[in-house]
């Protein structure tokens, strides 16, 4: 799952936070959209328009030949209207990428390429359409328990969570570019996050030496770090924490 509707990141929110946060509800989530920390988006399948060139006064100028299929998420900053409660619906005319891209105009189904076929049309969004990517919501709350922390470790380990969590989405992305070779993608990708997995162990003072399935001894890598992700509600095995460790110390130097 990528994305929580807005029930379900309030629901993770009000589980997770730390207390002095509490109470947390639809206007916290709008203020974190205005502060750039979450972006909302909402699904649209459709046709849009992409503008190609803009005016002497910034207007976007549009083509017909640039309507094209879209099956995405596309983001405005109006939906914060919806969160916080000045309308209950949205009946947008434009919208644009969740990474900033150019307005995007939205137009009914073209069937054929004339101007009488292709129309101009509104795009209505309420709030249950709202969506919020889940990679911001877990690293917006791990962010929080920084204040909170007691000793340089843990915030290193935290630290190392949230350059993990980073890592995972930037793996992700590779994942979805087309590759001649899907073995060799994987296996540079893993010897990647190897590699930063170790300069981190070596930030937060880890031992190296450390057996990396060693789950038992408290002190151990393996355990500091599975402690860490368990009091944060993540669910990942000791044997996977391992795999990774094992991988990271044995990365050499690169030529």
């Amino acid at each position: 799952m990528n994305y929580y509707s807005l029930k379900q990141a309030l629901e993770v929110f009000k589980k997770d936070l730390p207390t002095p946060l509490l109470p947390f509800d639809l206007p916290q989530i709008a203020d974190l959209c205005r502060q750039g920390k979450l972006t909302p988006v909402f699904p649209y399948q459709g046709f849009i328009s992409a503008p190609v060139d803009y005016d002497d006064n910034g207007r976007p100028i549009h083509a017909t030949g640039a309507i094209e299929p879209y099956d995405s998420y596309l983001h405005s900053n109006k939906l914060i209207n919806l969160m916080d409660g000045y309308v209950d619906k949205l009946e947008l005319w434009t919208a644009s990428t969740p990474q900033g891209g150019h307005d995007l105009d939205f137009y009914s189904r073209p069937m054929r390429h004339t101007d009488d076929d292709i129309e101009p049309i509104t795009f209505t969004v309420r709030l249950e359409n709202i969506l919020l990517k889940v990679d911001d919501v877990q690293n917006y709350i791990t962010l929080q328990y920084f204040d909170d922390l007691t000793t340089p470790e843990q915030q290193r380990i935290i630290e190392l969570e949230s350059e993990v969590t980073a890592l995972k989405k930037q793996l992700r992305q590779q994942a979805d570019t087309p590759a001649n070779d899907d073995t060799e993608l994987s296996t540079r990708s893993q010897n990647l996050a190897a590699k930063i997995i170790l300069s981190l162990l070596d930030t937060a003072q880890l031992d190296r030496n450390s057996p990396p399935y060693q789950y038992d001894n408290p002190s151990s890598n393996n355990s500091i770090i599975h402690d860490q992700l368990k009091a944060k509600g993540m669910k990942v095995s000791p044997q996977k924490i391992g795999y990774w460790l094992d991988l990271a110390i044995k990365q050499t130097t690169d030529d």
